[in-house]
């Protein structure tokens, strides 16, 4: 297998082990709609639809972002950093 397809497949198991370690501080319905656009995306890999795995990634990546902008203005706001 090409190095780039091989790294490509290995992206959803290293979310979910981030996820994994992120479950007991962020909501669960946040978690839980990760982890389905993670686990689509592998699925996605799977069949070599690439484009649509693509796209549950960056679903799962911009809801990530999302939250750690929220988290990040609750710290600054309360002066934490």
């Amino acid at each position: 297998m090409a190095r780039g397809k091989r790294s490509g497949s290995e992206c959803p198991g290293a979310l979910r082990r981030e996820l994994n370690l992120s479950k007991q501080q962020l909501p669960v319905e946040e978690v839980g709609f990760i982890e389905g656009k993670v686990m689509e995306a592998s699925g996605e890999m799977e069949l070599r639809n690439y484009d649509e795995a693509r796209e549950r990634l960056a679903e799962a990546l911009s809801r990530i972002t999302t939250l750690s902008d929220r988290y990040m203005q609750t710290l600054r706001e309360n002066g934490w950093i």
